[in-house]
Parts: structure tokens; C-alpha cells; sequence
């Protein structure tokens, strides 16, 4: 096949694990371009909240956490992954998480100075960048341009072509492919744009995410959501085309059902919305509470796996789902990193905030004096700092009560959020084969579109540490390439 396109490696996928690539390969002085099949460049990692697990990283350090380190972060990944994480991707993830401040901070990303704690975490320990995702993907993005790095959105691969020995020769691109976002078949049709192959003298990166959009494939390995109640957090492009163009190629697929929902998520509002900063932080200094019994269910502080579970447990007589109720107290606002936080979810009321509990009651349907008897309960095991209950870690919420007024609730659902399955990758992220599980010559992944790391549940904020630390690994392997 006759190049019309030749470059020393090829990047698909234009959020934080392409662009980490990318940036590697460009520092190593080899031509690289970045394919994006949507119009706008950065995927879900644009979108995002941005916060990610750096252990042992100067900032929680200043903000009083000094005994974190690499060990009990991977301990809390293989606890969250349910023994099915890779631990020797878990393990790289971990050790090299911890220097994500200062690689950030060399492109001008600025983090506030506290520090972050999600459910499944033994410490606080997740970095909050200002301007959430936008403003970690900006300023590398930045830098790429500065040097020299291509990008070329619009453009969706359709094949992946080897020579015959088996080693990746090239990508088949449609360039000029405009995403249908009314339809569901993007990644199973012939669409819009001309093809054109892209010959690569050192091998492809795909870093193209997840299908956590993918309304049809995703509800092909997680039958607990029907197909028409199904939502998502992620942006529209987050399909599993990627995936597929990898499978048809022979590459290795694993953990495929093992999907996460985000359990802070809010019915009230589409997509990912406004409501999860703000449940996160009344996980911590509140409690859950069915609607119908007016009492807790979960432990609001377990891993996210967990979590959901206990939401989709929640269901009627006739099956339907019941939506939980979120509720804290007074104190919570004051111990908000940015009021903002608060008052976004207010505003579109999302969130909404009371004088009283009868007057939450009224307003979410709830049993007025069994959740009166609750919230007096909840607060003595606070107090007393142990949860007799569901044995949760009182200790995280610093002796913060639920004590009014005012009351600030929210209901509380899981979206699709994360896809812990992909691709099969070795440590220099090479991608496995399924026929021999060997490496495939020339064919690396990073990223969401790669299996095992996380196991049956990805541990909070572990995304874009994953990205950053497997993206960055994958641009250096396929430089030194041959």
C-alpha cells in the first residue's frame, strides 16, 4: 500500500494519555501527529474535574499528610480493583503517580493547596488543579504546539495495517469524518470524509479512551441498566471504535464487563453536571439515606464499586430505581476548597438547602421521624468516631455532625462513568496479541482503552494519573524504538 501520509509515530486519541505521548515523542525529535475523530480536541479529559493521585507529592505534604506513600496507594488500588488489577500495571501506576505535581508543574499547572480525598483512599491525596481538567490539558496542549506537535481532528481510523511480518505498518484514516451526534453507529459504518493511509516508521499509540458513551456496547457486558435508562458522564465521542479497530487487529481484550459508574452522580441534570464535586464532599461530611425507609444504606465513604452497588440496590416493588438522598449539614460550606462548589448546584437546583428537616422531608418524600432518629444516630457515631453501622472511616470527616440549620441535600444516582476494560499491554505498554500473547510489533496503548490496570473498580482520581503516567511511558517506549 503506497503512503499518502508519513510520520515517525501516530498518536490516536487527543485527550491527556495521546497528548502525554505525543509530547514524549516530541521531546525525543521524532514527527508525530495526533488523530482525533470529534471536531474539538481533549475528550474526556477536558471535560473533567482534573483531580488526580499524586502520594507523597509536595502539596499534601504542606496540607499535613506525611505519612502517604507509594505502597499504601497500591494497596488501595488492588483493595478497590477486588484482586483483579494487573499488579504489575497497578504497581507502575502507584510508583510513578507521585510525580505527576512536579512533571504538571513544568507546563505551567497551577494546583490548589489543599488536597482532595474520594472514597477507597487510606489519606487525602488527590491534587486539584485549578480550572479543573481544562486547566492541566491547556497548558501541555500549549507546549505540543510550541514544539512543533500536529494535530488532526476530524480524523477516524478505520484500520490498522501490518506488513508480513506482522508489524504495524500504517493506520487507514478517514480524514474529514464528521461525528453524527444523533446517531449510534458512528464506529459501525462508512461515514462522511475520504480515506487515506498513514505509514508510521515506529508504531502507532492508541489513546483513544473509553466507550463510557456507548450506549450499545456497554450495555452488552452490564445488563443491570436497560438500554433506555441509560446515562452517561462522558462526552459524545467516548465510543468504542477504538476498541474494536484494536480487536479486529488481533490485540488481546480483558475485563471487558468490569464497568464503573460514578456513585455521585445526580438525576436532577444530564450528563456529568454539576452535582459530583459537591456529593463527594458531602460523602464525607454527610450521609445517604433511602427514601422510602428514611434510613443510611452504605458506607458513603467505600470505593466506588461499592457504592453503586448499593444505589442500584435501591429499586421498588415493580423494579423500578429509587434515588437516594444526599444530606449535610451547617459546617460543610466553610470546609469547601471553592464555594463555587456549592453554589453551581444551588443555582440550577440540583442541590437545594433547607431550614429545617421537616422541611427536607417534605421536600424528598422522606419518613420525617425515622430520618429525624437517623440523623441523632449518625451523629453519636461521629462522635463517638466509630460506625456501628457499615463501618465506614469516621475519621475522614474530622467530627464534622450534620447539625442545622441550614440543611443542604441532593439526590444521588450512578452514570457511566469509566471503562476498566481494554486492551491487554505488557509494562512498556506494547500491546499483547491474543493469537500468541506477544507483543504486537509497533502497537502501543495508554490510557482508558487499556484493560487490568484498575480491576473490577478504578480507585477515585486514578484516571488522569493513569493517563499521565502510562500516556508519558508509552511515548518513551516507542521512541527508542527501532
Amino acid at each position: 500500500m503506497v503512503p499518502d501520509r508519513v510520520w515517525d509515530v501516530l498518536v490516536v486519541g487527543s485527550g491527556l494519555a495521546g497528548l502525554a505521548a505525543a509530547l514524549e515523542v516530541r521531546a525525543a525529535g521524532l514527527k508525530v501527529a495526533v488523530l482525533e475523530k470529534m471536531p474539538g480536541l481533549g475528550g474526556n479529559s477536558i471535560i473533567s474535574d482534573g483531580w488526580l493521585n499524586a502520594p507523597g507529592c509536595s502539596t499534601q505534604l504542606k496540607a499535613g499528610v506525611t505519612d502517604d506513600n507509594s505502597e499504601l496507594f497500591l494497596r488501595d488500588i488492588l483493595k478497590a480493583g477486588a484482586g483483579r488489577a494487573d499488579p504489575v500495571l497497578a504497581g507502575l501506576l502507584a510508583g510513578e503517580a507521585g510525580s505527576l505535581e512536579d512533571y504538571l508543574s513544568g507546563f505551567g499547572v497551577h494546583f490548589r493547596s489543599t488536597v482532595g480525598y474520594d472514597g477507597g483512599h487510606s489519606r487525602p491525596r488527590s491534587l486539584i488543579p485549578e480550572k479543573g481538567g481544562a486547566g492541566i490539558y491547556r497548558p501541555m496542549r500549549k507546549h505540543y504546539l510550541q514544539r512543533g506537535g500536529i494535530f488532526l481532528p476530524r480524523h477516524r481510523v478505520d484500520e490498522i495495517v501490518f506488513d508480513q511480518t506482522g508489524e504495524v505498518q500504517g493506520l487507514v484514516v478517514r480524514e474529514g469524518f464528521r461525528f453524527d451526534y444523533s446517531a449510534e453507529d458512528n464506529d459501525h459504518r462508512l461515514a462522511e470524509g475520504e480515506s487515506f493511509f498513514h505509514r508510521v516508521k515506529r508504531g502507532v499509540v492508541m489513546a483513544a479512551g473509553g466507550y463510557g458513551r456507548d450506549r450499545k456496547f456497554w450495555c452488552l457486558f452490564d445488563p443491570r441498566r436497560p438500554e433506555d435508562s441509560f446515562e452517561s458522564t462522558n462526552q459524545p465521542g467516548a465510543t468504542a471504535g477504538a476498541l474494536m479497530v484494536l480487536m479486529k487487529a488481533g490485540a488481546a481484550v480483558l475485563h471487558l464487563a468490569d464497568l464503573q459508574y460514578g456513585p455521585w452522580c445526580s438525576p436532577d441534570e444530564k450528563g456529568f453536571g454539576r452535582a459530583p464535586s459537591l456529593a463527594i464532599a458531602m460523602q464525607q461530611y454527610g450521609l445517604a439515606v433511602d427514601p422510602a425507609s428514611g434510613r443510611r444504606f452504605m458506607d458513603e465513604s467505600a470505593d466506588r464499586g461499592r457504592r453503586t452497588e448499593a444505589l442500584f440496590s435501591l429499586k421498588d416493588k415493580d423494579g423500578r430505581m429509587r434515588h437516594a438522598v444526599l444530606v449535610a449539614g451547617r459546617d460543610m460550606p466553610g470546609l469547601l476548597a471553592d464555594r463555587s462548589i456549592l453554589e453551581r448546584p444551588l443555582k440550577h437546583k440540583v442541590a437545594r438547602v433547607f431550614e429545617s428537616l421537616s422541611g427536607l422531608c417534605e421536600h424528598y418524600g422522606l419518613p420525617r421521624a425515622v430520618f429525624e432518629k437517623e440523623i441523632v444516630r449518625y451523629n453519636n457515631m461521629v462522635e463517638a468516631g466509630l460506625d456501628e453501622d457499615f463501618g465506614r472511616d469516621l475519621s475522614v470527616s474530622g467530627g464534622v455532625m450534620v447539625k442545622g440549620p441550614p440543611y443542604y441535600a441532593l439526590r444521588l444516582t450512578a452514570k457511566a462513568h469509566f471503562c476498566q476494560g481494554g486492551v491487554k499491554i505488557d509494562a512498556n505498554c506494547r500491546v499483547l496479541s491474543a493469537a500468541t500473547l506477544a507483543p504486537i510489533p509497533g502497537l502501543y496503548a495508554a490510557g482508558e482503552i487499556v484493560g487490568g490496570v484498575h480491576g473490577r473498580s478504578r480507585l477515585g482520581n486514578n484516571a488522569i494519573s493513569e493517563a499521565l503516567v502510562f500516556g508519558r511511558r508509552a511515548g518513551r517506549e516507542i521512541s527508542s524504538r527501532a
